[in-house]
Formats: structure tokens, C-alpha cells, sequence
């Protein structure tokens, strides 16, 4: 009983690293909600007695941020039903993951002491979002990372782009994590970029990769070009070129604004007094237009 109410709560993020949580139950409430269905129970009803009724709080805060509702998560899980039940032959990889993802967490304290440690909450969605993050804690969307099932994807796609093995699940947390530790409000293009490069930048140096390797390509094969565009538009307060959507602009892939914060954010440092520092500045900046100038990228 202790358990099941605890599960309901949601933990204070704390500053020693070992006492953070991984919450893996959702993803067995998950495969649970699948094997009812296999058994004769319509998939939404499985979804909602078996997955979302006894989910996690983690679960309530991913489901109000991105999952949003029973039927849209039952349509998605039926239009790719083999490929969701195939997750499920992951998870002792997942679980080969816990200490990558506990090694994140202590690598950060080491280099940022005064850092927060949330818990974090492996879950399943509906394809729109390998991580996210609340006050409450850190969500990771397994969906999101079982490359390792060969899916059967158009080539190009946004998914193709995105979807990664699950093996790369502590690059993800290293991102969300080092968003956990931000605290700016973006109010232009350039502030909203530059949080997402600074995080992957971290991603990097926590979990030895980022989370955008084949944007960042396309990024460096149209440096000049994707940079001139970018400086053009990053006083503006619409980021629909760089981030989270489509580009308006023919052949560029989405989430560019990734690739260009991660410019700033890698000069930045070039030019820091040790790296340490520069990584602690990067996530503590309040001046955007002085972390800009300190990069050296205005120069190019």
C-alpha cells in the first residue's frame, strides 16, 4: 500500500545525485494495457484501466504536456501497434541503461555541484516528443527510441531523423537535464536556440552525444547558409524555422535552432577561461547578446 500511494506523489528534486529516482513502472503498466488487449479488451479501454488509471505522477505530468488523452494515444499505439508491442523486447536493454543514466546524474554534480537532480519517468507515448521536463521531474518517451526494431519509416522523415536506438537513452536524459538547470525565460529566437544548444552541449559532455546528430549534419554541410538566416531571424519572437515545427523553408530539416544555439554555445567555450567555467556560464547566462559576442560566431 506504501508503494502504490508513494507511486501517486511526486519527489522533490534533491541535490545529491544517488537519491534521485528511475520510475520504470509506467512502461510494465504499458505492456500490461497491450497483453489485455491481446486478450479481447478494446485497446482504449486497456490503455485506461491498465496505463493511465494507475500511472505514475510522472505519468499525469507527460500525459497534461504531451500524450493529452486516452483516444489520441489509443489511435497512435493502434496505427503502429507491432511496432509498440516490439518495445517491449527492450526493455532489458532499458534496464542495461540505468547505470549510463545514473553515470549522467554524477558526472553532472561533479562538474556543476550546485545542480538539482530530479526524478525521472520512462513512459510511453504517441511519437511527438522523445523527452520533456516539469518542475516535478524528467520524462523520457520509450517510443522514441526502438531504432533497434528496424521500423519501417519513409526515408527523410522527421522520424527517421529522430527516432534512436535505446541504447542513446541517457543522451536524452543528459538533455532534459541540463534544462532542469536552467532558469531564463527565452524572449527571442536567439534565447530560445541558444537554451536547446547549451543542452545539448551538455547532452555532450555528460553522455558523450548529443540528441541531434542528423541536423547538426545538415547544419554544417549549409553552415554559411543556415547561419546568415539564423542571425536574420534571431531578434524575432517566431522560432517556427528553428524549432519544434516544419521550416516554411524548402529542404531544411526541422529543429535547426539546435544546431545554431549549439554554434554560440561551442564558441562561447572556445574562448572561456577553462571549459569548466564556460560549461557552468553557459547554463547560467543572463545576457544573451553578450554570450553571443563572447562566442566570436558574429565574426564569421
Amino acid at each position: 500500500m506504501l508503494t502504490l500511494l508513494l507511486s501517486y506523489l511526486v519527489a522533490a528534486p534533491v541535490s545529491n545525485p544517488s537519491e534521485a529516482q528511475i520510475h520504470t513502472e509506467d512502461l510494465d503498466h504499458f505492456f500490461e494495457a497491450l497483453q489485455a488487449h491481446r486478450e479481447g479488451m478494446p485497446l482504449r479501454r486497456a490503455l485506461r484501466i491498465h496505463y493511465r488509471r494507475p500511472g505514475s505522477a510522472g505519468l499525469d505530468e507527460a500525459w497534461k504536456i504531451n500524450i493529452r488523452g486516452v483516444g489520441r494515444l489509443a489511435r497512435r499505439v493502434e496505427s503502429s501497434l507491432p511496432y509498440y508491442e516490439g518495445l517491449e523486447g527492450e526493455l532489458a536493454l532499458v534496464e542495461g541503461e540505468m547505470a549510463e543514466i545514473r553515470g549522467v546524474f554524477s558526472k553532472l554534480e561533479e562538474l556543476y555541484p550546485q545542480a538539482v537532480h530530479p526524478d525521472v519517468y520512462l513512459v510511453v507515448g504517441r511519437f511527438n516528443s522523445a523527452g520533456t521536463l516539469s518542475d516535478e521531474g524528467l520524462f523520457i518517451s520509450l517510443e522514441m527510441f526502438g531504432r533497434n526494431l528496424n521500423p519501417d519509416l519513409a526515408e527523410g522523415s522527421w522520424l527517421d531523423r529522430v527516432l534512436k536506438p535505446t541504447g542513446e537513452l541517457d543522451a536524452i536524459v543528459a538533455h532534459e537535464l541540463a534544462h532542469y538547470q536552467q532558469h531564463q525565460t527565452p524572449q527571442n529566437t536567439l534565447e530560445a536556440c541558444l537554451l536547446e544548444g547549451v543542452a545539448d552541449v551538455l547532452a555532450e559532455e555528460l553522455s558523450g552525444r548529443h540528441t541531434n546528430p542528423s541536423v547538426y549534419a545538415f547544419g554544417a554541410e549549409h553552415h554559411d547558409e543556415v547561419w546568415t538566416a539564423f542571425v536574420g531571424d534571431m531578434h524575432g519572437s517566431s522560432t517556427r524555422d528553428w524549432l519544434y515545427r516544419t521550416p516554411a523553408r524548402e529542404g531544411w530539416p526541422q529543429d535547426l535552432g539546435y544546431y545554431a544555439g549549439y554554434h554560440i554555445a561551442t564558441g562561447y567555450l572556445e574562448h572561456a577561461s577553462s571549459r569548466e567555467q564556460g560549461l557552468r556560464e553557459l547554463l547560467e547566462w543572463t545576457d544573451s547578446e553578450q554570450m553571443l559576442r563572447d562566442s566570436g560566431r558574429l565574426v564569421e
